[in-house]
């Protein structure tokens, strides 16, 4: 019943479903690990959009639990020396 339901969305409605997005969406997404049907419990395409749309903006993903990856931000100082003797290097902050 799971193929025919997904295959009976991909050949519905819009025609911008190719068969391979629709093979990406059952390998990256469906049969992912860490994929639940539960976590779709009231789902909002719209609602998510205007989430994603807010922590863009914001340049914030504190509230996007799905966007976090484990890497952490941090300016570092950098310095590049200036090629002259006894002149002292210059120091850059990198984002």
């Amino acid at each position: 019943m799971s193929i025919y339901r997904l295959m009976h969305w991909a050949n519905s409605g819009s025609s911008y479903k190719s068969e391979g997005e629709v093979t990406r969406l059952v390998s990256d997404v469906i049969s992912a690990d860490d994929f639940r049907a539960e976590d779709l419990a009231d789902f909002n395409a719209h609602r998510e959009n205007k989430v994603l749309d807010a922590s863009d903006k914001a340049g914030d993903d504190r509230d996007v639990p799905w966007l976090k990856d484990g890497w952490k931000e941090a300016s570092i100082d950098i310095e590049i020396p200036s090629g002259v003797r006894d002149t002292p290097a210059r120091t850059f902050s990198v984002p």
